[in-house]
């Protein structure tokens, strides 16, 4: 079976979409796209400043529409969504529409450390790890509903793991 040409990546902040990614897009020899990196230069502002200026529905519109649009732009790539992106405005539909979906199933204690040490998340509220810990378990729950709608769940989280989980 040939790969799909758009493959889209979702899970939690710090799962590991971007890497993963830009080492799978290589792989494939066409272009990686980081949904947050659109709306960044499409608002010349940063995610985490949106957030705090325009509040997260606002956010929400605007990813829904880059999304939508940068879905249509390409005809080959692998997208990294933002943690959130699936679970707001029929996003998972819209992806699946396109192309296919990878759920990259991160352990919450690898989420954990990855987001405690970034510091650069803009609905990340606690610098305290056991707090942080506990609002990542809330937030895997409450998501995981939309990430189970991905065509394939990524367990093993390599390009070349993912390559022969879609090709399967």
């Amino acid at each position: 079976m040939a790969l799909p040409q758009i493959i889209v990546l979702v899970g939690m902040p710090g799962s590991g979409k971007s890497t993963l990614g830009k080492r799978l897009a290589s792989l494939l020899s066409c272009p990686f796209v980081d949904l947050d990196e659109v709306i960044e230069k499409q608002e010349n502002s940063l995610i985490k400043d949106i957030f705090r200026h325009s509040g997260e529905d606002q956010f929400r519109m605007i990813e829904h529409f880059a999304l939508a649009n940068t879905l249509g732009k390409y005809q080959r790539m692998v997208l990294a969504t933002g943690g959130g992106t699936p679970c707001f405005h029929d996003n998972m539909d819209v992806i699946n529409g396109r192309g296919v979906s990878v759920f990259l199933d991160t352990t919450i204690n690898k989420v954990v450390s990855r987001i405690h040490a970034s510091k650069d998340r803009p609905l990340i509220v606690s610098d305290n790890i056991d707090e942080l810990r506990a609002e990542m378990e809330q937030v895997y729950k409450e998501r995981l509903p939309y990430y189970q709608m991905a065509t394939y769940t990524a367990h093993q989280q390599t390009p070349e793991a993912v390559m022969t989980l879609i090709k399967s």
